[in-house]
């Protein structure tokens, strides 16, 4: 017992656990301790245990107690975001396909699109056109207002998220000024990839209703003019129709969405549609709460992670295919974090 203490008390990662549990607090995370345990102890548990296996079971039990009975964990959620790591990747033409779909949602009674893609996109930017059979307009002095908020945002996630990119403008000579364009223009095209097929599906809709009888019903059409419009927003960035203008740093094609891009921005949009489509149906079924489908999410959710880690594990050191593709999953890549 006294070398599990000496253990614990002499291992980094306890001091990983106190940062965690400090900024866990700050948040107001229920379990803050418990979470961290599961974000923090990976390499202590493997040490108690003295084995991969043993080490990774830990934090799956971790993790269960951090979720279970949790109603402020949204373990539907994380548990379609860990099986995601065994999902195909998801092409490029994908992107308009989905955003067709959210636009019929968005735009059809009764349906539900995703709550944060509803609050803060969806809804912003449609608030601003105005649309009957009789007058199409657009409120341009809103529109530019959401446009620029939106910017904003994604600038600041963008300076989060490639924070190592904009580090290394710097490290190389190339100096704040290029690596403030490099913020810029990456974080424009994000905002022109949401705001752009909403514009152009606008005046689609408002220019194209004749056609709308070819179609099955008006989601359908709405599906078709959105997937329309999102396309061409990715052939103008294939165009190069909007040049970096004034950066001559690294990253050449920062205004292009490469394929790692968008499979990254269609996991994460099917992720929330799946989601939100499983709480419809969890709401509109009074036995689910009975049943306490939240117990089973957690269950599910820690096994899984359990199989994620153990997959990481198995796969270090080898140079198969398999091993190969794990290594190069997104979800590994944090999994890898998690363990280190």
């Amino acid at each position: 017992m006294s070398n599990i203490i000496d253990l614990a008390l002499n291992d980094p990662s306890i001091s990983k656990w106190i940062k965690w549990v400090v900024a866990l607090l700050l948040l107001k995370a229920p379990r803050a301790p418990v979470w961290a345990a599961f974000l923090s102890l990976n390499r202590l548990y493997r040490d108690i245990t003295s084995s991969q296996a043993g080490g990774n079971a830990l934090s799956a039990a971790t993790l269960l107690a951090a979720t279970f009975d949790n109603d402020y964990s949204p373990n539907d959620y994380f548990t379609v975001f860990a099986a995601s790591a065994f999902a195909p990747k998801i092409p490029k033409l994908a992107f308009p396909i989905i955003f067709g779909t959210l636009l019929s949602q968005f735009l059809s009674p009764g349906s539900l699109v995703p709550p944060s893609i509803n609050k803060y996109f969806m809804e912003p930017l449609w608030l601003n056109f105005t649309m009957s059979p009789y007058v199409q307009r657009i409120d341009l002095n809103g529109l530019a207002q959401t446009y620029v908020k939106i910017n904003v945002a994604l600038a600041a996630v963008t300076s989060v998220f490639d924070f190592k990119k904009i580090k290394q403008h710097i490290d190389s000579g190339f100096g704040a000024t290029q690596a403030g364009l490099f913020v810029f223009h990456r974080s424009n095209s994000l905002t022109n990839l949401i705001v752009f097929p909403n514009l152009f599906a606008f005046f689609l809709l408002g220019s194209s209703k004749n056609f709308a009888h070819y179609f099955p019903n008006r989601k359908w059409y709405i599906g078709a003019v959105g997937a329309l419009s999102a396309w061409l927003t990715l052939k103008i960035a294939d165009w190069g129709v909007l040049n970096p203008l004034g950066y001559n740093g690294p990253e050449r094609d920062v205004r292009k969405y490469s394929p790692q891009l968008m499979e990254r921005i269609n996991s994460y949009l099917l992720r929330l549609m799946i989601v939100t489509k499983w709480r419809q149906w969890k709401s509109g079924h009074p036995v689910v709460d009975q049943l306490r489908i939240n117990r089973g999410e957690s269950v599910v959710l820690s096994a899984l992670v359990w199989y994620l880690f153990n997959a990481y594990d198995d796969a270090k050191g080898r140079l198969d295919d398999r091993a190969q593709k794990i290594r190069a999953n997104d979800m590994f890549k944090l999994v890898g974090k998690l363990k280190n």
